[in-house]
């Protein structure tokens, strides 16, 4: 068997907390790098029917036959595969606690400097004038209750923004001649904590799916922010660390979580005092584009 291509090619993982099911179709948590060479020498049998974007993400259960000895995967955090005796099957197991993840997340953001091919290959310096980071909060979010959130598109000639809830009732509604961004508190417009909804201009534009946190899962994600607040380091370590932690946890658990908007909030308003935090901020701030961009599929 050739040696196995290990690489952080996206930054989405699958897993379940006990929230409305919003995603659809789990995420890619691995990717067949060769694919095009391997064209009509392999057959990938879907665990959960058949996806959409490219042929070569891998999905959690998916069986792969054929030329396997040649292949070279790209993985994903807790991602792998084993051999059934007819195929591969493709295994994902994150940790199972938001508490795991917290201590994860901290050593994650302490190690990121010194990964950076693993993580961004050719980031450098100067890179933020090149992201693109909309829309905000991104095409399946998930939000806080009580907690702002910025929703920001590409340009302004929309004229109308509007939320509708998920049987198509209209909830709120916006003028929004000249703007590229508005601030909303979901409870301020009297949304519904666990329950999914959609938001576009001028009616008859894209859909833009978001869901509200229930209770449980909002107050137990929060207490570990909380408990990174509580920490005896730097007001920037507590961002970076924050950061860092919400987008681990939208990616262990992505087919019900995303918080990467979080993320970006909090690293759009970072003010490095270093090189290190600067280019920790930039590699965090890549992670949220890719992540849109996968979304976007």
């Amino acid at each position: 068997m050739k040696k196995l291509m290990v690489t952080f090619l996206f930054s989405v993982l699958t897993f379940s907390l006990n929230l409305s099911n919003a995603f659809a179709y789990p995420k890619a948590v691995a990717a067949i790098i060769n694919y095009d060479d391997l064209a009509g020498r392999l057959t990938i049998t879907r665990a959960h029917g058949e996806p959409g974007g490219h042929e070569s993400l891998l999905y959690p259960g998916d069986q792969i036959t054929g030329d396997v000895d040649a292949i070279k995967f790209g993985f994903v955090d807790y991602a792998n595969f084993y051999f059934n005796g007819r195929a591969y099957v493709i295994t994902f197991n994150p940790p199972s606690k938001i508490e795991e993840l917290l201590q994860k997340g901290i050593a994650y953001i302490e190690s990121c400097y010194y990964n950076v091919e693993r993580y961004v290959e050719g980031v450098s310096l100067g890179i933020l004038d090149d992201l693109n980071l909309k829309p905000q909060p991104g095409f399946e979010a998930t939000l806080f209750y009580n907690q702002n959130v910025i929703f920001a598109w590409e340009n302004s000639n929309h004229k109308i923004f509007t939320i509708k809830d998920e049987h198509g009732k209209k909830i709120f509604e916006k003028k929004i001649e000249g703007l590229t961004s508005i601030d909303i508190n979901p409870s301020s417009i009297k949304l519904k904590a666990g329950q999914n909804y959609t938001w576009n201009f001028d009616v008859t534009g894209k859909n833009y799916k978001f869901t509200l946190f229930d209770e449980n899962a909002e107050k137990e994600i929060l207490s570990q922010l909380a408990t990174i607040d509580s920490e005896n380091i730097s007001a920037n370590e507590k961002i970076l660390k924050k950061a860092a932690y919400v987008q681990l946890l939208s990616d262990a658990h992505s087919d019900t979580i995303d918080l990467y908007w979080l993320s970006l909030q909090l690293l759009m308003d970072f003010k490095p005092s270093t090189k290190h935090e600067e280019k920790l901020q930039e590699i965090l701030l890549k992670r949220c584009e890719n992540n849109l961009n996968y979304s976007s599929q």
